[in-house]
């Protein structure tokens, strides 16, 4: 038997651009679960509605960093320059060995991620990225699956509300997530 919690509900508002942030937390005798629902939209039209069930756990951590790929769970993820992008991990008390492949060319390479690293600068000379293509991160205990999406900026310094509404579009949750959290913390 499931029982409801009290919905939390944060709104934002900038640059002419809401952003709306729920979040039903439902529990049961065996599994914690979240239902998250973000929606982001100009005075005028909606952009985009999801509602999708999460599991608690190490995914309530997020990264600092807007352009690291957080590496315990698998999606779409946006970039404007490769050179920005890192992949993170929460725990880095332990080495690993990591494998990135390229999914449409197949081209795969191995790298070393040292202990006490919670984040690994992305292999732009080993494997530069293609636009609007999967690549597959291989972590100890899992395989991740990532489609990298090019985010076109007009300007050095996008302002957040057009950044929030291309992160929606492309579905780079996880970055939305992190810039309203960074919105949010002064």
């Amino acid at each position: 038997m499931s029982h409801f919690l009290p919905i939390a509900l944060t709104a934002l508002t900038f640059a002419g651009l809401s952003a709306v942030a729920i979040a039903e937390e439902t529990t049961n005798a065996t599994t914690a679960v979240d239902t998250e629902v973000f929606a982001a939209a100009d005075d005028n039209d909606m952009i985009q509605l999801q509602l999708r069930p999460r599991k608690r756990g190490d995914h309530d951590v997020l990264p600092e960093d807007l352009w690291a790929i957080d590496t315990s769970r698998s999606g779409d993820f946006c970039y404007t320059n490769q050179s920005q992008l890192s992949l993170w991990r929460a725990e880095a008390n332990k080495a690993w060995m990591i494998s990135i492949k390229n999914h449409a060319t197949q081209e795969e390479i191995q790298l070393r991620w040292p202990a006490g690293q919670t984040q690994l600068p992305w292999p732009v000379q080993k494997m530069p990225l293609a636009a609007n293509t999967p690549y597959m991160i291989e972590v100890p205990g899992a395989l991740r699956t990532f489609s990298m999406h090019e985010v076109t900026t007009t300007s050095a310094n996008i302002e957040n509300a057009a950044l929030l509404q291309q992160f929606n579009t492309k579905n780079c949750e996880q970055q939305a997530n992190v810039l309203v959290k960074m919105i949010q913390t002064p």
